[in-house]
């Protein structure tokens, strides 16, 4: 039978406590093409959305370009949670309409949707490096998965 030094459960509740802190949420979700691209920012919960935009596609600039609205408030939400809350975690999620796992074999193969895939997934490395020139103490960690619209019933909970 294995042996654990007796300080070994002190020292697990150190390396293991959960975070006290807030995070923010950052999910970028392709609803398709005839919804566009929803951008939400949640303070610590789901239920703390603090802004959320809809882009009309993945090529919009909306939060990239200098004196619009949309990207004055998107960065001042940001800004106002990072030094406010003193929030060093940014979770972002980004879900691409259709799976990003190409079953092309070649580029002449490559359809709309994987091509809607590539331009999606590119807003979302231009919206992180602009996160980390705005806010280079932030700490990011990034998921990418696909939304598959035939289970949108089940997540909407309509049954």
């Amino acid at each position: 039978m294995q042996k654990f030094h007796e300080d070994f459960e002190s020292f697990w509740d150190r390396v293991c406590e959960p975070q006290t802190g807030l995070v923010l949420d950052l999910e970028i979700v392709d609803l398709g093409k005839h919804d566009g691209i929803k951008v939400a920012l949640y303070v610590d919960q789901p239920d703390r959305l603090v802004f959320e935009v809809i882009l009309v596609d993945p090529e919009s600039r909306q939060l990239l370009t200098d004196g619009s609205i949309e990207t004055e408030t998107f960065w001042k939400c940001i800004r106002t949670y990072v030094k406010k809350e003193a929030i060093t975690q940014l979770f972002l999620t980004a879900r691409c309409n259709s799976s990003p796992m190409l079953n092309a074999v070649s580029a002449r193969c490559i359809g709309y949707a994987e091509m809607r895939n590539v331009r999606f997934l590119r807003l979302v490395e231009d919206i992180l490096d602009e996160v980390a020139t705005q806010e280079p103490a932030l700490s990011v960690d990034v998921v990418v998965t696909y939304r598959n619209p035939d289970n949108d019933h089940f997540v909407n909970y309509i049954f």
